[in-house]
């Protein structure tokens, strides 16, 4: 009879990794996760704990067959210890927004590279880039006119966890390195046109007086950048690694499905709107 596989949570699960652990829940599979997040993790469950068929285990090295998966993740400017990684006798994804804090990585270890994912977690290391634009929503102040035209790749947090379920069944297909990212580019002036919309419709709603300009619908996509004005700051990340795994897994490409607006909703909802981020 064929070992049930176990899908091991570890590093800053928070967020992502929780969002991501409900989905391999409801799929009932099991996992385990950190002591340091057992409790936690277990309160915020709650609810999706009563329709999975196993509960998370707390994580002991030990555990881990060869027929497993860990899943690491890792976000911030903080370095990681890959040597406790390699020791595991199965794939191990690593998910980081930062690699160069990383360095080698045995063959064993699959770095998926997310580039600008919205959290929806009111960690400050998180969403850096974010905060630096509802800071200006927060004060009044214009983008500086010299980073109105860089990119984001803005991706969900739904989006990466949704794709992560499907990469963690497939983790033999990884190569070594992927990126992974939203399809579409914002400027940092688009970014901030949006934000500043669902800025002051959030304050708009918790004091009760909205005006008729909070509830114009306003269009999402502005003109298409022409000519010179591609010549922009950052390129968006090599998706085609990523749309071939996936299409080797379930003959699906990478396709993000929740909006940007509903994303930075998501956003604006950990943060105190009372007080600067």
């Amino acid at each position: 009879m064929t070992q049930e596989k176990v899908v091991h949570f570890l590093g800053e699960i928070i967020g992502l990794g929780e969002e991501t652990l409900t989905r391999v829940l409801l799929n009932h599979n099991n996992c385990t996760i950190p002591k340091k997040y057992f409790h936690s993790s277990i309160e915020k469950l709650s609810a999706s704990l009563e329709f999975v068929k196993h509960r998370p285990q707390i994580h002991t090295e030990s555990s881990v067959a060869k027929h497993d998966v860990v899943v690491f993740f890792h976000f911030g400017d903080g370095g990681i210890d890959t040597s406790l990684l390699v020791s595991y006798p199965c794939f191990v994804i690593l998910v980081s927004d930062n690699p160069s804090v990383i360095g080698p990585l045995d063959e064993s270890i699959k770095l998926l590279h997310i580039h600008d994912m919205i959290h929806y977690v009111a960690n400050k290391q998180y969403n850096t880039k974010l905060d630096d634009l509802l800071e200006l929503c927060l004060k009044g102040h214009p983008l500086d006119i010299d980073s109105q035209s860089n990119l984001h790749w803005w991706v969900s947090q739904q989006d990466v966890a949704a794709c992560l379920i499907r990469l963690i069944h497939n983790a033999e297909k990884l190569p070594q390195i992927s990126d992974l990212c939203g399809r579409r580019g914002w400027s940092s002036k688009e970014t901030l046109e949006q934000l500043q919309l669902l800025y002051q419709r959030t304050l708009a709603g918790a004091s009760g007086k909205f005006n008729p300009e909070h509830l114009v619908v306003k269009p999402v996509v502005t003109k298409i950048l022409q000519g010179s004005e591609l010549n922009i700051r950052s390129s968006r990340p090599d998706l085609s690694v990523i749309d071939d795994v996936l299409l080797a897994a379930d003959g699906q490409r990478w396709r993000p499905l929740i909006t940007l607006r509903t994303s930075l909703m998501h956003y604006l909802a950990t943060k105190d709107l009372h007080h600067n981020v």
